[in-house]
């Protein structure tokens, strides 16, 4: 029984790489939500540091800076859709 399981699920593992791997727009889709999120990610480990180096040129509030930030995201997200 644990051997058909093994088998079903190293044929179904099998069959999904070459999904992706066949289809260019798969790859296409994968390469630009990995661009999205990474530089998401950057961000967000990044900012508070960054604004903070900054303080002294100018007074920000760091609040005010991530909900326009995540407005950003919302708009952008609004208008693909339209």
């Amino acid at each position: 029984f644990t051997n058909n399981i093994k088998n079903s699920l190293f044929e179904t593992m099998r069959n999904a790489i070459n999904v992706i791997f066949n289809d260019d727009k798969i790859i296409l889709i994968g390469i630009i939500q990995s661009g999205f999120e990474s530089s998401l990610y950057i961000f967000v480990f990044m900012w508070t540091r960054v604004l903070d180096d900054s303080a002294n040129k100018f007074d920000h509030d760091h609040g005010i800076i991530f909900a326009i930030m995540m407005i950003s995201c919302f708009i952008g997200c609004c208008i693909v859709t339209i």
